[in-house]
């Protein structure tokens, strides 16, 4: 129970680091909400946080491991392959 609610709450800082980080594009550049990339953020921050509780570590050690970084990577190319539109 315990790797659930520490996913749950990777979920959660995800979606408050992407919102506060929206609020800033948005008053710099006016930007429009992604709602894929604010996906693709949440899916990594349940993903860092299962991890965390696996690991047993902090969720601030996980971010730091470079399979976080493979992980984005991978999540941000299936997400482009599913939306994908041909021409």
């Amino acid at each position: 129970m315990n790797g659930l609610v520490n996913a749950a709450l990777g979920v959660l800082s995800a979606a408050l680091y992407g919102a506060f980080c929206y609020a800033i594009a948005k008053a710099k550049n006016d930007e429009s909400f992604d709602g894929l990339k604010f996906a693709k953020f949440l899916v990594i921050g349940f993903a860092v946080g299962a991890l965390s509780s696996s690991l047993e570590v902090d969720m601030g050690t996980v971010e730091g491991m470079s399979v976080v970084t493979l992980f984005s990577i991978i999540v941000d190319k299936i997400a482009g392959a599913i939306t994908h539109r041909k021409k």
